[in-house]
């Protein structure tokens, strides 16, 4: 019997633009107008945050076919090699804050604690 199953987790990420935008004196409303129109240069971004939208339980089929739609570039990859760059294992010893190679995980930290305990509730 299988102990693990894949867990599509889709979500949002939320950036501030900054955009400097010169225009005639008194018209300021028209810079508005400009970075709708994707006619501005991007002056700064800086990300916010990041939204969990849904989550569903999926096959490595689904899995290997998403893969393949959202990056047709690796449509000729092996298998193993896609879900190495792109699945997510779960790895038994999570208190260990190690990846599957025995690597300390980098910022393994407060996060990790709170996944940690996330885990074991």
């Amino acid at each position: 019997m299988k102990k693990t199953e894949l867990v599509l987790v889709e979500t949002v990420s939320m950036f501030r633009h900054r955009y400097v935008v010169e225009v005639p004196k008194d018209k300021s409303d028209w810079a508005l107008d400009t970075v709708v129109m994707n006619d501005a240069k991007e002056f700064s971004q800086k990300w916010l945050d990041e939204n969990i939208v849904s989550h569903k339980i999926i096959s490595e089929k689904e899995a290997l076919n998403m893969c393949d739609q959202d990056n047709d570039y690796t449509k000729s990859w092996a298998v193993e090699k896609k879900k190495e760059i792109f699945f997510t294992p779960w790895i038994e010893n999570e208190s260990s804050n190690q990846t599957k190679d025995g690597k300390a995980k980098k910022g393994s930290s407060k996060k990790s604690n709170k996944k940690q305990k996330a885990h074991s509730n």
